[in-house]
C-alpha cells in the first residue's frame, strides 16, 4: 500500500449545485429590482420636471414657428398671429400661425394654423405673457413666459428674434 493515493473529488455534489442556484437566483432578482428602480428614476414623466420639459419643448416648437415671421398681424398680451413664408405644401403661399392663451388660469395654450381649428399644445397653463420689444406696432423680438403652476418656479421663458422682419 505504499503507493496508493487518496481518490481525488471530480465535481460537485447535489446539495451544493442547488446553493449555487439559490444564491444566483437571488442575487439577480436583486439585480433585476436595482435596475428597475434606476430606470423608473430617470424617466422624466415621473418626476416634477415634467411639466417643465414640456413647456420647455412647447417654446422651442413656438420659436420655431415664430423667429420667420414676415409679419405679426396680431400682437398682445396673450395671443400672437403672424405670417411665416410656406413651410411644407405645395402651394407656395404664406402660412398664418396664431398661439393664444385662453383664460382663466388653467386653461390650454392653443395653436390655430391657416385659420383651421383650434389645438391645444399645453394643456394647462397657470399665466402666459407675450412681451414685443422694442414695441408691439414693429417687434424685432418676442419674450414669452409660460407659467405651469401656481408656484414661480414652473416658470420657463424665452426671447425669440424675429429674423425676416422687415
Amino acid at each position: 500500500m505504499i503507493g496508493r493515493r487518496a481518490p481525488t473529488r471530480r465535481g460537485l455534489t447535489m446539495v451544493e449545485l442547488v446553493a449555487s442556484m439559490v444564491s444566483a437566483a437571488a442575487l439577480t432578482a436583486g439585480l433585476s429590482s436595482t435596475m428597475f428602480i434606476a430606470l423608473r428614476a430617470s424617466d422624466p414623466s415621473y418626476t416634477h420636471a415634467a411639466p417643465m420639459l414640456e413647456t420647455s419643448a412647447c417654446l422651442a416648437d413656438m420659436a420655431a414657428d415664430l423667429q420667420y415671421a414676415t409679419a405679426v398681424t396680431e400682437a398682445t398680451a396673450t395671443s400672437i398671429t403672424v405670417v411665416v413664408p410656406d413651410r411644407n405644401d405645395a402651394d407656395a403661399l404664406p402660412e398664418t400661425i396664431r398661439y393664444v392663451f385662453t383664460s382663466p388660469a388653467g386653461g390650454p395654450l392653443v395653436r390655430q394654423i391657416n385659420g383651421g381649428a383650434f389645438a391645444a399644445i399645453l394643456p394647462s397653463v397657470n399665466s402666459a405673457t407675450i412681451r414685443y420689444y422694442p414695441s408691439a406696432g414693429a417687434p424685432r423680438t418676442i419674450s414669452v413666459t409660460i407659467q405651469r403652476a401656481t408656484s414661480v418656479a414652473s416658470t420657463v421663458h424665452t426671447a425669440i428674434p424675429l429674423v425676416n422682419m422687415p
